[in-house]
C-alpha cells in the first residue's frame, strides 16, 4: 500500500468504493476503535 488512496472502504450504503474516488475532495476520516479494553 502506498497511500490512503489505495484503501478500499464500504460506504454507509454498503457500496465498495476506493478512497481514490475521493481524490481532490476534502474528507474527514474518523478512526473508531471498537475493541478497546
Amino acid at each position: 500500500m502506498s497511500g490512503i488512496y489505495d484503501i478500499d472502504v464500504t460506504t454507509i450504503d454498503g457500496e465498495q468504493r476506493s478512497m481514490g474516488d475521493y481524490r481532490g475532495k476534502t474528507l474527514l476520516v474518523v478512526n473508531v476503535a471498537s475493541k478497546c479494553g
